[in-house]
C-alpha cells in the first residue's frame, strides 16, 4: 500500500498512539470506511491505534484519546475522505493541520 511509510533506510516505522475520530451523520458512511482503512494501515504498521465506534462528537472523542494516552487524533470527514486527507492532532499539544493522508503517516 502506498500510504505505508518508510524510514530513510527503508524499513517500516511504527506509529505512536493514534485515535482514528470518523465524523459522519452514517454510522457506515464514507468517512467510516476510510477511518477502517487508516486502523488497517496502522495497525499493520504494528502501531498502538484504536478507533471511535460510538459516534461521538469530537470534543469527546478528544477528551478520550487524551485520558486513554493516544499521542495523536486523525480526524475524518465525508470531505476528507474524499481528498484522502485527514486533520492530524497533536492530542498534548492541541496543534492540527489538514494533511494528505501519507504526510500525516510521516509524522506519526
Amino acid at each position: 500500500c502506498e500510504a505505508l511509510k518508510l524510514q530513510e533506510g527503508g524499513e517500516l516505522q511504527k506509529p505512536k498512539g493514534v485515535f482514528v475520530i470518523p465524523v459522519s451523520k452514517e454510522a457506515k458512511g464514507i468517512a467510516v470506511t476510510y477511518a477502517l482503512e487508516i486502523v488497517k494501515i496502522l495497525r499493520a504498521l504494528g502501531g498502538r491505534c484504536s478507533m471511535d465506534l460510538m459516534q461521538r462528537g469530537i470534543g469527546k472523542n478528544l477528551d478520550y484519546a487524551s485520558k486513554k494516552g493516544f499521542r495523536f487524533a486523525l480526524i475524518v470527514g465525508e470531505k476528507e475522505a474524499g481528498e484522502r486527507k485527514v486533520t492530524l492532532r497533536d492530542v498534548e499539544s492541541g496543534t492540527e493541520k489538514l494533511m494528505r493522508l501519507e504526510e500525516a503517516l510521516s509524522h506519526l
